[in-house]
């Protein structure tokens, strides 16, 4: 049996509860987001946001192609099959459009980095948002 802590949670769950993940941890040294005064899991109207940098008004959201269903990569129908959800690619494409368009509706710019896209355009967007104030 899997070992299970106070809270009764699974130990291999743990990195979906605030450890970051690796692909988090890559992201966010390749686009140097703490210089750039990110904070990472940070609460914004009611989500969980994967780095935001309050004063500007902008969030990083790091999107793995298999759990976030990378349209590049999956058709609406494939499965997603994950320890404790399923869904289609279409269903989660629904429910991450529904949380940016909240995110923006509070005022933020948000921004997403997906596993399999390389850095270099997310950078440069980076610095040209920073350079303008938010609304």
């Amino acid at each position: 049996p899997r070992q299970k802590r106070a809270n009764n949670i699974p130990v291999q769950f743990r990195g979906m509860t605030g450890a970051l993940s690796q692909l988090h941890q890559r992201t966010r040294a390749a686009l140097n987001l703490d210089a750039l005064g990110f904070v990472p899991e940070q609460f914004v109207a009611g989500y969980r946001v994967d780095d935001l940098n309050r004063a500007a008004k902008i969030i990083v959201e790091v999107n793995g192609d298999y759990v976030h269903a990378n349209p590049a990569k999956y058709a609406a129908t494939d499965r997603i099959v994950m320890e404790f959800s399923r869904y289609t690619a279409a269903e989660k494409w629904a429910a991450d459009a529904l949380r940016t368009e909240r995110l923006r509706a509070a005022g933020y710019r948000v921004l997403v980095a997906w596993e399999s896209d390389g850095l270099d355009d997310l950078r440069q967007c980076l610095a040209l948002l920073l350079a303008i104030p938010p609304r």
